[in-house]
């Protein structure tokens, strides 16, 4: 029987896995997915694993001043015999005590990862790490369904305009195809000015969705986040943008329970597959 949990309780009491992902390039998912993995670190004080989803072209250590020789490239080549302690040599903690696996460090190695072996590293890094962010990149091909598949919650991410907006609304398609619940998507808009593009009630009503957060145009933070190396969540001032991510983690956590909560790392890899071919 259910038992109804108190606020004071803790948001979360099993292991989820989100993909952040969008089919529109230039939204911000990459800052979304770290910045949302920071948060949850300082929320929850759990261990945060932030992966770099984008094989090619990813860098997500570049965003958090990281320099390191070890890449998700070192896990996929032992996937097949992999511990805690492999896993652990492997990922780069950061100062902040998030936890990194890097993408590969030459596009030829990041050619060379199979969906299927992917799919077997998140299953074990699932055993390992409580929260995980992956940064699922712009492209809807194989890898990002197998991110999805493994993924416990996706996080949409679009910008108030008509083209991100129709791009979103068949992104919903294909997720339909794919026989994802649909409170497994969960979309938040970044970029968000209420002055200029659509409002917050065009977005809900065009996409027919409840919008989970909004995060404000900022692009001054932004561009010295990624110049400096010092995410938003890390920066001294209290922006806005700042407080819309904490906001953010927060929203995240509330709508993580036991009965929303998909069976991530359940399906067989070939029915993962299976589903991923529908896209080609």
């Amino acid at each position: 029987t259910m038992v109804a949990v108190e606020s004071t309780q803790p948001l979360v009491s099993t292991r989820v896995t989100f993909v952040v992902i969008s089919p529109n390039c230039g939204v911000g998912v990459s800052s979304v997915a770290t910045i949302l993995a920071l948060s949850l670190l300082e929320k929850e004080e759990e261990e945060v694993l932030l992966v770099d989803g984008k094989l090619l072209f990813g860098h997500l250590d570049v965003m958090l001043n990281m320099r390191t020789q070890n890449t998700v490239s070192d896990l996929i080549a032992h996937v097949n015999a992999l511990d805690e302690g492999l896993i652990r040599d492997v990922v780069s903690p950061h100062v902040s005590g998030l936890n990194l696996l890097p993408a590969p460090l030459t596009i030829t190695s990041g050619q060379g990862i199979r969906p299927e072996d992917m799919y077997r590293l998140l299953t074990e890094l699932q055993t390992v790490y409580k929260y995980i962010v992956i940064d699922g990149g712009n492209f809807l091909n194989e890898m990002a369904v197998t991110y999805m598949d493994a993924s416990n919650k996706i996080i949409l991410v679009v910008n108030p305009d008509i083209a991100s907006l129709r791009d979103a609304s068949q992104f919903f398609e294909v997720c339909r195809t794919l026989s994802y619940p649909r409170e497994k998507i969960q979309v938040v808009i970044n970029q968000y000015d209420k002055r200029d593009g659509l409002s917050l009630s065009d977005v809900e009503k065009s996409l027919q969705v409840e919008v989970l957060g909004t995060l404000p145009m900022d692009r001054k933070s932004s561009l010295q986040s990624i110049n400096r190396g010092i995410p938003v969540a890390l920066q001294r001032q209290r922006s806005g943008l700042r407080k819309a991510y904490q906001n953010l983690a927060e929203e995240v956590l509330k709508v993580i329970d036991t009965s929303t909560i998909t069976d991530a790392g359940t399906p067989s890899r070939s029915e993962a597959l299976s589903k991923s071919s529908r896209l080609g």
